[in-house]
């Protein structure tokens, strides 16, 4: 069994200043959710720390299936892509859903990819995973970025989900998931975007002392 690394305190350069920015979005999207759920609903920022992988990984145990999970290694991958970021959605404190990406580029050519997101069962159907994507739209007009990419399973429910946020549909790989369930439909990906052509509205409304890496 391959020893587990150990993550250093580390965090994405500017993405406090992304929630600041995003403050409005962010209290409107949390009171709305909280009265719906009638507890204390807010989004905070994934570090890059043992404890927040150990989150991540009780987040998505409890969301999928054995074979489409991520392995602890393959999530600390994740995490140590240079351009890493994610984000919480928790009920009282707690985490219970997260959206990790990363940026490929640079400026209004880059492309944020949705490398995953989860929400745990027990809270689907309340609008968290849409309230985790547009958080990080967000983060796209800030970054003055055109798009978000994904792949996801071909099945209705997840297809829906995207195309309801605005995802177009950019093609399928068939037999992307065979290793893990065959030669099924849902062994096939769908390969989405959503692309962003407005000039981005929050551009440069953070100091540049705000963009410092937290200690």
């Amino acid at each position: 069994m391959a020893k587990k690394r150990s993550l250093a305190l580390w965090q994405t350069y500017g993405l406090d200043a992304v929630l600041s920015a995003s403050e409005p979005f962010k209290q409107e999207k949390e009171a709305r959710l909280s009265v719906q759920l009638g507890k204390a609903v807010s989004l905070k920022l994934v570090r890059k720390t043992d404890d927040d992988l150990t989150h991540l990984m009780r987040i998505e145990e409890a969301s999928f299936e054995p074979e489409y999970r991520f392995s602890t290694n393959e999530m600390l991958d994740v995490m140590s892509y240079p351009d890493f970021a994610g984000f919480y959605i928790c009920v009282e404190d707690v985490p219970v859903g997260f959206i990790n990406h990363e940026s490929r580029g640079r400026g209004s050519r880059a492309n944020f990819y949705i490398s995953n997101i989860a929400v745990d069962p027990k809270y689907r159907g309340q609008g968290f995973g849409s309230a985790l994507i547009e958080l990080l739209e967000q983060q796209v007009q800030f970054e003055g970025a055109s798009r978000i990419t994904l792949h996801t399973m071909n099945i209705t429910r997840n297809r829906a989900f995207y195309q309801s946020l605005g995802f177009e549909e950019r093609g399928i790989v068939r037999g992307y998931y065979a290793e893990a369930k065959g030669t099924t439909l849902e062994s096939d990906a769908v390969f989405y975007e959503k692309r962003f052509l407005k000039k981005p509205k929050l551009h440069a409304v953070i100091s540049s002392s705000n963009h410092q890496t937290p200690d």
